[in-house]
């Protein structure tokens, strides 16, 4: 084999994975995500209000300057923040992240809608990773202490990214059924 053809058969598995990420990592989010049946939107909205500004006065100041998370979001950071996102969040969040896992409905919290803007725009990524990792009673939120930190950066890059594609595409979140 020559270099030259090993060389193109690497770009070509690149170039494979890359159009794989695309296609199951980013695959569009439907205008039609599923909306909340089972919870009341204003009450929704004030119980987050009081449990975020509960929440946040017990994060730790260094996390919540966070701008950024200190992984960055490369191709096998999504990915594995991708999969560990399915094995400890989609229950209660839900596949997209709309707050509608299979949980929720039993739940005396509603989960976080991660695309409903208004509410997970006012967390820094510092502070996702502390509700992550060591939970909130206010919120509802259970901690994931054994799962390691940079694998909770994973989960919070899979969560930005996922936000900042629904975003690009010029989706916003639909409104809650009362």
């Amino acid at each position: 084999m020559n270099p030259n053809s090993s060389h193109l058969s690497l770009v070509r598995q690149r170039f494979a994975l890359h159009c794989l990420f695309l296609l199951f990592f980013l695959a569009p989010v439907s205008s039609t995500a599923q909306n909340h049946d089972h919870h009341d939107h204003h009450a929704y909205h004030q119980d987050a209000a009081t449990g975020a500004a509960t929440f946040k006065e017990s994060v730790p100041e260094e996390y919540r300057i966070m701008e950024r998370t200190p992984v960055i979001a490369s191709q096998e950071s999504l990915l594995r923040g991708r999969h560990l996102y399915a094995t400890h969040c989609a229950g209660c969040h839900g596949r997209l992240g709309r707050g509608d896992g299979p949980a929720a409905a039993t739940m005396k919290k509603p989960p976080a809608d991660f695309l409903d803007f208004a509410h997970s725009e006012q967390y820094r990524p510092g502070e996702k990773y502390w509700l992550i990792a060591k939970g909130s009673t206010e919120l509802g939120m259970p901690g994931f202490p054994q799962v390691s930190p940079e694998d909770v950066w994973h989960m919070v890059n899979y969560i930005l990214a996922l936000q900042a594609k629904v975003k690009a595409e010029g989706y916003d979140s639909p409104p809650h059924k009362h």
